[in-house]
């Protein structure tokens, strides 16, 4: 009797869950991998490590692409030819980030991913910059070697939105069960008051949005609930415990489009 229990217990508890992992494995070799194009600063790419787990997922990062550049590239106003001057006005530390921007068919890559992640850190701090006479690119000061010789214009959020909302209309008709998330950045930690009211139109134009595309869902927690990370007291950078709701909360958003994040984890 004793004998027969024991083989029962360890053929559910060993048995079964090898046979289920050795299933699981072999499906992956054949089905379509998950695709994410991950617009994300260090927040967003924390919430995606912590939400998948499994395997079969390939993302697309473009941490720099701000919105007004991906609606540029879909209405055919992006000048390639600009690189060049793009990469040597660049520091070393941001060359990488912005040369994504001119990786192959960025645009086709947001439009056809499953699941699109946008954080707000880019509408957030990013300006409008003039990289060279009549063309320009968007980033922080601190991108380019010789700010002061740079023109910066900071970006009117309201013209953005409407960038993004062709963006996201475009989207939605080509896949309507295709999310696109927007994460947003607290500036609760910030005592600059101009960030704050940014934060705060953001969320606004986001929640709006939300309630004009079924596709797109704004990410967020209580605003008490953006702790600082662990030593370290960088505005924008969160505890674990923000992460570990952010992470809970994409993975039911994505549940709502029958997307398993326990199925996948995040592979460059």
């Amino acid at each position: 009797m004793f004998i027969s229990h024991a083989l029962d217990s360890l053929q559910e508890k060993v048995v079964r869950p090898i046979g289920w992992r050795l299933l699981q494995k072999t499906y992956d070799r054949w089905r379509e991998p998950l695709t994410i194009f991950a617009r994300t600063a260090c927040v967003g790419n924390q919430v995606l490590s912590r939400t998948f787990r499994s395997s079969h997922l390939k993302l697309y990062h473009a941490q720099k692409c701000h919105i007004d550049f991906l609606n540029e590239l879909d209405q055919g106003l992006r000048p390639t030819a600009g690189l060049e001057h793009e990469i040597a006005s660049l520091n070393q530390d941001s060359m990488r980030w912005f040369t994504q921007l001119y990786q192959k068919d960025l645009l086709e890559t947001f439009l056809n991913s499953n699941v699109s992640l946008f954080d707000s850190f880019c509408e957030l701090t990013d300006l409008k910059v003039e990289i060279h006479s009549g063309i320009y690119s968007y980033g922080h000061r601190s991108d380019f070697n010789e700010p002061e010789k740079i023109q910066f214009k900071e970006l009117d959020l309201e013209e953005t939105w409407r960038s993004f909302t062709a963006l996201v209309k475009k989207k939605q008709e080509l896949n309507p069960m295709s999310p696109i998330v927007y994460l947003h950045y607290s500036s609760r930690n910030d005592p600059r008051r101009h960030y704050r009211d940014r934060a705060a139109k953001l969320i606004e134009l986001a929640s709006s949005m939300q309630s004009s595309f079924s596709t797109f869902r704004v990410l967020k927690c209580d605003e008490g609930q953006y702790s600082y990370a662990e030593n370290d007291k960088l505005p924008y950078h969160y505890g674990k415990e923000t992460i570990n709701l952010l992470s809970n909360g994409l993975s039911k958003i994505l549940s709502d489009f029958d997307i398993r994040t326990d199925r996948y984890t995040v592979r460059n």
